[in-house]
């Protein structure tokens, strides 16, 4: 992520813009949409887009984090990770 200005530093245009290209990699969005964006010129078009997403998404995931699609996720289904398991040990078996 990009470093936060110090505290006697303002925000500039630059770091803003780097700031809105980073949250725009984080945030799940279909490949269309983040092509369009990354296009855009207007930063502060997608630093409000960006927190559109997060407004409108409310508890659901909405971050494209590290591991967030392990099957040990608590967002995936208990059912289908006790399928997954049942299948290994299967495997092992």
């Amino acid at each position: 992520p990009p470093a936060p200005p110090g505290p006697s530093q303002a925000m500039t245009s630059a770091s803003l813009e780097r700031l809105s290209f980073w949250l725009l990699g984080v945030i799940l969005t279909d490949a269309a949409e983040r092509r369009r964006w990354l296009g855009s010129v207007d930063s502060r078009a997608r630093l409000e887009h960006v927190h559109m997403k997060l407004e409108t998404a409310g508890r659901r995931p909405t971050l494209n984090l590290p591991g967030a699609g392990s099957w040990m996720s608590p967002g995936q289904s208990a059912f289908s990770s006790l399928a997954l398991l049942v299948v290994i040990v299967a495997l092992l078996v």
